[in-house]
């Protein structure tokens, strides 16, 4: 963004004071990936196995276009290997970094996911907001609920008192129906 357009910006943000729930926003953008994340996942057809390769590329792809669709600013494999950084439209603070992994247990353990959300979150820099981490994984639906609560407790033991808000998203498969793109659970 060129420099009178950002003076423009600031000038318009200090006037009005532009202010916004950063969680709801959170939540509304998960929302609008998770809509191109399922339809991406449908073009593979229902019966279709999806291979790690194609399923990184349809999430990239639905993150990308979801921060077109909302003005974002997104980089890939940035800060410390990041999957995805959001960036906030009205500025350069880190509004939301992202995590996906294909092996659900992958995500625990220092330099796996989760940590690299927390050393995001707690290096944010300048930035006047906190960023929202948010993770995306793939696993068998009956091991949802135990999975689910394993996330929450490291998550929890990372982050302390430190008020440090994680979306977790599950795109479950069902191995007795052979389906392999059975449900979403956020």
């Amino acid at each position: 963004m060129g420099r009178p357009m950002q003076k423009t910006i600031d000038q318009l943000r200090d006037k009005y004071s532009i202010e916004y729930n950063q969680t709801d926003l959170a939540e509304e953008f998960v929302t609008v990936f998770l809509l191109h994340y399922w339809q991406g996942l449908k073009t593979f057809g229902e019966e279709t196995i999806i291979s790690r390769t194609n399923w990184t590329i349809n999430t990239h792809l639905s993150f990308f276009n979801s921060c077109k669709l909302a003005g974002y600013t997104v980089s890939f494999e940035a800060e410390g290997r990041q999957d995805a950084i959001i960036y906030e439209p009205m500025g350069n603070n880190v509004f939301l970094c992202a995590e996906w992994e294909w092996v659900a247990e992958d995500v625990f353990g220092p330099g796996k996911e989760l940590d690299k959300l927390f050393n995001t979150l707690n290096n944010k820099g300048s930035n006047t907001i906190t960023p929202i981490a948010f993770l995306l994984t793939y696993l068998e639906e009956e091991r949802y609920p135990e999975y689910i609560e394993r996330v929450y407790k490291e998550w929890i033991q990372l982050v302390g008192e430190l008020d440090y808000q994680l979306i977790v998203t599950v795109a479950l498969f069902n191995y007795h129906e052979q389906s392999k793109q059975s449900n979403l659970r956020t």
